[in-house]
């Protein structure tokens, strides 16, 4: 499962590299078309920067949100999921009784 997370989460960044690539690259080409070539550039930013600047937005899919929602739960809450029926909790207790008698 550890792998699995690992797999979500490197997606997850390369997927928001490239999105930011991407941005940071129709920014510069948007501001070289708007500035004159013989401008100056200004050494005060105008009030109007600050509407251009770039905002990221992420969105994490809901396996991804599964995924890590599991991984960060405690073992009170697994004890309470298992108790209710949720059979991933059950399988989850379940290998960690087997390994705990394994290792004894």
């Amino acid at each position: 499962m550890a792998s699995s997370v690992t797999n979500v989460t490197n997606a997850l960044q390369t997927q928001m590299n490239t999105e930011r690539a991407a941005r940071t690259q129709s920014a510069a080409q948007a501001a070289s078309t708007q500035q004159p070539a013989n401008s100056q550039p200004k050494s005060t930013p105008s009030p109007t920067s600050a509407a251009n600047t770039i905002n990221d937005t992420v969105t994490i899919s809901t396996a991804a949100t599964s995924v890590m929602r599991e991984l960060t739960e405690t073992p009170g809450q697994t004890m309470d999921e298992a108790n209710r029926g949720d059979r991933q909790a059950q399988r989850l207790l379940a290998q960690e009784e087997a390994a705990a008698k394994a290792g004894q």
